[in-house]
C-alpha cells in the first residue's frame, strides 16, 4: 500500500458525501472554472472534459471520491502541464477505443464533432494517479469504518418499530434484531451495516408510501402491502436497487466492485412461493460458488469442506486460529496469506521459493509453518484490501460453519 501523498493535499470537505449527501457542494472542473455537482452530474462532467478539454478520466467508477480526485488534479495542474502527466494519449481518429475506457454512460454522440487533437487520459497507469486513487480509497474506508464504530457504540438508540410500533431502546443492533426476530425483515447482519438510521428512514419512507421493499410495487393500503410481503416472501430489500448500496460495508471494500461482485445472485430468482412468517425465517438463497483453499488450487462448494481440506492437507486449522478474531482481522489474515502464497513466500518466515508452489508448501510442512503467523505480520491496514485477483475465497465472518446468505447481508470477499 502506498504511503501518504507528498503532493498538494485535498480538503476534508471533499469526503463529506460519504457521510451525508446533504453536504455535497459543486466542484469546478480541473481545467476551467465551470462547476458541477459531481455526485449527480458525473456523466455531464465527463462529457465536458472530453469535448471541452480533450481529456478522459479512465475508470471513474473506481475512484472513491471524485470530488477529492478532481480537487487534487486541479491544484496539481497549476504547477505542471497536462501533457507532462498524461504520458499516454489517444488520437481522436481512434474513437472506437473510447468505450473501453469506461468514461461514462453517454448517449449517442457524434464523435466526429470533436476537434482533431490528441485526447489525454488520466488513469491508474500513471503512478501518481494510482497512488492518489489508493489513498482516496483508504481515506473513504476509514471514514465509513469510523462511522460504523460510532454507531455501534451508541447504547441509547431509541426508535419505534416499523411494524408493531413498539418502542425499541438500546443499540441499533437491538433494533435490527427486533425487526428480524419479530417481523422477519431481513436487512443483513448488524456488523455488515453502516448508516443504520438512514437505512431505517429509507425503508420507513417506502412503507409509508405503500411500496413493497422487494418488488417495489405500490399497494392500496398497508394491510394489503403487509399481506403481499408476507405471502410473496418479499420481506427484504430489492437487491437490484443501488440506493441501498451505501448502507453495506462490503460496497466500500474495493472500488469498482459492489456486493454483486461477491455474492452471485441467481438471475432467475423470484421468491413467489406461498409461505408464512415462520417459513420465511428458514428460507435461504442458494449460491453455487467454489471456495478455493488458501494454499493450493483445491476448491469445493461448501465452507466446511474447504476448512476440512486445509486442516487435513495443510495442518492449518482456520476455525481455531480465527475464533477470537473480529470481522476486520479475519479479512486481513486472509489477504495476508493470499499475498504470501501468490508471491511464493512463507507465511511465517522470510523463506521465498524460486521453484514454485510445491517447494514452498514442502518448506512450510517441514518447518511446521502451517500455523497462525505472528499478528504483527498480518494485522496491518493494507491487508484490509484484496491483494490480487482471480482466486475466490469466501469469508463468512461470524460463523464459518454457517452457510447462510440474505441478499446483500452476508459479507463474502473475493480476495
Amino acid at each position: 500500500m502506498f504511503g501518504p501523498l507528498s503532493f498538494p493535499s485535498v480538503k476534508e470537505e471533499s469526503y463529506n458525501f460519504v457521510l451525508s449527501d446533504a453536504n455535497i457542494k459543486s466542484s469546478s472542473c480541473l481545467l476551467c472554472e465551470e462547476e458541477f455537482v459531481l455526485f449527480k452530474q458525473r456523466n455531464l462532467f465527463l462529457q465536458h472534459l472530453l469535448f471541452k478539454h480533450n481529456l478522459v478520466i479512465r475508470d471513474v467508477i473506481k475512484i472513491a471520491c471524485l470530488n477529492a480526485y478532481v480537487e487534487y488534479w486541479k491544484i496539481r495542474l497549476k504547477s505542471v502541464k497536462l501533457q507532462e502527466i498524461c504520458v499516454q494519449s489517444i488520437t481522436s481518429d481512434s474513437f472506437d477505443d473510447l468505450p473501453s475506457l469506461n468514461i461514462g454512460d453517454f448517449d449517442i454522440i457524434d464523435f466526429n464533432n470533436l476537434a482533431r487533437n490528441k485526447i489525454f487520459v488520466l488513469s491508474d497507469d500513471i503512478p501518481e494517479d494510482k497512488e492518489l486513487r489508493n489513498n482516496l480509497q483508504t481515506k473513504r474506508l476509514d471514514l465509513v469504518l469510523e462511522q460504523q464504530r460510532k454507531e455501534r457504540e451508541i447504547n441509547n438508540y431509541c426508535r419505534e418499530c416499523l411494524f408493531c410500533h413498539t418502542e425499541i431502546s438500546g443499540t441499533t443492533t437491538d433494533y435490527l434484531n427486533h425487526l428480524s426476530g419479530k417481523h422477519n425483515l431481513l436487512l443483513g447482519k448488524p456488523q455488515n451495516l453502516v448508516f443504520v438510521d438512514q437505512l431505517i428512514n429509507t425503508i420507513e419512507s417506502k412503507l409509508e408510501n405503500l411500496k413493497c421493499l422487494y418488488c417495489e410495487k405500490i399497494f392500496k393500503d398497508r394491510n394489503v402491502l403487509k399481506e403481499h410481503m408476507r405471502k410473496k416472501l418479499h420481506k427484504r430489500i430489492n437487491p437490484k436497487n443501488t440506493e441501498y448500496d451505501r448502507f453495506y460495508i462490503v460496497n466500500y471494500l474495493e472500488m469498482g466492485k459492489n456486493w454483486k461482485s461477491f455474492e452471485r445472485i441467481k438471475e432467475n430468482d423470484s421468491p413467489d412461493s406461498d409461505g408464512s412468517d415462520s417459513d420465511w425465517s428458514d428460507w435461504r438463497e442458494e449460491i453455487q460458488i467454489q471456495i478455493v483453499c488458501l494454499f493450493c488450487k483445491n476448491n469445493s462448494f461448501t465452507w466446511e469442506d474447504t476448512l476440512d481440506h486445509m486442516k487435513l492437507e495443510h495442518n492449518f486449522d482456520y476455525k481455531k486460529y480465527s475464533c477470537e478474531m473480529d470481522f476486520y482481522q479475519q479479512v486481513k489474515l486472509v489477504n495476508y496469506v493470499r499475498r504470501q502464497i501468490h508471491r511464493s513466500s512463507c507465511i511465517s518466515c522470510d523463506f521465498i521459493s524460486n521453484s514454485g508452489i510445491e517447494d514452498l508448501l514442502n518448506h512450510m510442512k517441514n518447518e511446521n509453518h502451517f500455523i497462525l503467523p505472528d499478528q504483527s505480520l498480518w494485522d496491518q491496514p493494507e491487508y484490509f484490501f484484496p491483494t490480487y485477483e482471480n482466486d475466490l475465497f469466501l469469508c463468512h465472518i461470524d460463523d464459518p460453519g454457517k452457510s447462510e446468505t440474505s441478499s446483500i447481508a452476508d459479507v463474502q470477499f473475493d480476495v
